[in-house]
């Protein structure tokens, strides 16, 4: 009655949420633990529906139906089946005729290894990379002294902004990259 992939999605999905709001939950004021919490939540639930209707409606704008996502895709199925013949090794894939000029086809491999080789658990993972960039985003304005909701309005429009849409919801690095330079920015 339910797609399978869907299934494994879903629970997917749960996690990446309860261990996000397990963090949130570790911050010091209660009205930005909740602020944070509704901003996080707010935005993955708009990645998580972009997700959907890219992969449901195979929606590919730009590309005529190829570009660095189907080689991410392919480079981690052959990750993940290393993974599960019991090689965790990255060491000689040009050997087994896999490329790598970074590292992210390996993380979205090993999400592969522990759920199933399909591409909307890695679209799912960038949905959550990107609502957790926008939290770092938030961070950041109240760094630097705003207040919530001087932190919440931006956190809001940055998740809407249509190339962050397109990058974060299909199996691209962008979301990974912004996160980390956000993250290493706070």
């Amino acid at each position: 009655f339910i797609d399978k992939v869907l299934g494994v999605g879903t629970m997917f999905v749960f996690f990446l949420t309860a261990i996000s709001l397990l963090i949130i939950n570790r911050c010091k004021e209660e009205k930005q633990r909740r602020v944070l919490a509704i901003l996080f939540l707010i935005v993955f639930a708009i990645y998580i529906l972009s997700v959907l209707f890219f992969y449901y409606t195979k929606f590919q704008p730009f590309s005529d139906g190829y570009g660095d996502y189907i080689i991410y895709e392919q480079q981690a199925e052959q990750i993940a089946q290393r993974v599960h013949r019991g090689n965790f090794s990255l060491e000689r894939l040009e050997v087994e005729g896999i490329s790598l000029s970074h590292s992210y086809p390996v993380i979205i491999g090993y999400i592969y290894a522990f759920t199933m080789p399909n591409m909307l658990l890695g679209q799912i993972f960038n949905a959550w990379f990107v609502a957790v960039l926008i939290c770092f985003l938030y961070l950041i304005i109240r760094e630097i002294g705003g207040t919530e909701k001087e932190g919440f309005l931006p956190g809001l429009v940055a998740s809407c902004y249509p190339s962050l849409v397109l990058y974060g919801s299909l199996l691209l690095k962008e979301a990974l990259v912004i996160a980390l330079t956000l993250i290493a920015l706070f």
